[in-house]
């Protein structure tokens, strides 16, 4: 039983974790060789035959070479991504599987994090249209306000030393600005953030804030690393107001070791559709139908048939409805 969608193959995800080293190598997934370098020289492309060397060689080739690796090379066209969700059909229950969220890397998730990892997980003009797209978001909300602007409240998932918010006095004014992340140090960095914990939502997706505490929820780059995004899913309408947003932005950048399996190897528009997925079987009645937003910079659009030259960008949005779902007799 699995999520149905032409977009979708059912036995993709169950098939990546014993295709992994051969999907990466610089002929199946389309990276210049030069990418490559660090991981050849330690034996991970085809052929290596173990999957402990490519996992061990994932855990240090360091996050520069692990930020190369996309989890596709499909690039979406304009006008396709926002249809993706406004077509979609639900099963009933959640479709997903415990393999589904299964890593190449099992270990525990702080020994990864543990090192600080003061990088841009996306090129720079994804993070401009990231910044764009909160600037937005967050005028939005506080129109809806009413006047004059109340300071929003804006808690950050996964957050690290950069949460890509627009620069003080250049949107509506944020108040409190809470981050949770894995990262002390990297939290501490962050100048947007006026309040962060440390914890890891792969083992605890409860979140320590109370209910309809927030303005905005958001997730940059980080949905594809989540086992349990359900739970988070949930907790993220808990803790919105009324009236308030959840926004998960993502590319196809990332960490591949730490990638669950529902997400690698997967195209743009079918990752568009996992996360609106997670937000339809996790909201449990308390967000609006998830809506997709293609933020692609133009210079990552495919031109003439060529390839994208700079990371695609999604969000995938929601509101906290005003009442609670109805409860079954």
């Amino acid at each position: 039983h699995t999520v149905r969608s032409p977009l979708v193959c059912p036995n993709k995800p169950r098939m990546l974790l014993r295709l992994l080293p051969v999907a990466m190598s610089p002929v199946t997934s389309g990276i210049a060789p030069r990418r490559f370098a660090a991981a050849e020289q330690v034996g991970f492309l085809a052929g290596s035959g173990s999957a402990s060397i490519g996992r061990r060689a994932l855990i240090n080739l360091g996050a520069a070479v692990l930020l190369a690796l996309p989890a596709s090379t499909s690039a979406a066209e304009p006008g396709e991504v926002r249809a993706v969700l406004e077509s979609a059909t639900w099963d009933e229950t959640a479709p997903f599987t415990r393999e589904d969220f299964r890593r190449l890397d099992e270990s525990d998730d702080s020994r990864f994090y543990d090192d600080p990892k003061l990088v841009q997980h996306i090129d720079d003009a994804a993070v401009a249209s990231t910044t764009s797209f909160y600037s937005q978001l967050f005028a939005s909300l506080a129109a809806s306000g009413g006047a004059p602007p109340r300071p929003l409240s804006v808690l950050d998932l996964c957050s690290s030393w950069v949460s890509h918010y627009p620069p003080a006095g250049t949107g509506p004014p944020l108040g409190r600005v809470e981050g949770l992340g894995m990262n002390a140090a990297e939290l501490a960095a962050n100048p947007v953030l006026t309040g962060y914990k440390v914890q890891d939502l792969n083992r605890s997706p409860a979140l320590p804030y109370a209910d309809a505490s927030f303005d905005a929820v958001t997730c940059t780059v980080s949905i594809d690393y989540l086992v349990r995004p359900l739970e988070v899913v949930a907790e993220a309408a808990r803790v919105l107001r009324p009236g308030g947003k959840v926004a998960f932005v993502f590319s196809n950048r990332l960490f591949f070791s730490k990638a669950v399996a529902l997400w690698t190897g997967k195209d743009d528009l079918e990752h568009v559709y996992t996360v609106g997925s997670y937000v339809h079987y996790g909201a449990g009645g308390l967000l609006t139908p998830p809506e997709a937003v293609d933020l692609t910079p133009p210079s990552a659009r495919r031109r003439g048939g060529g390839k994208p030259q700079g990371d695609p960008l999604y969000a995938v949005v929601a509101t906290r409805t005003t009442a609670p779902p109805p409860r079954s007799a």
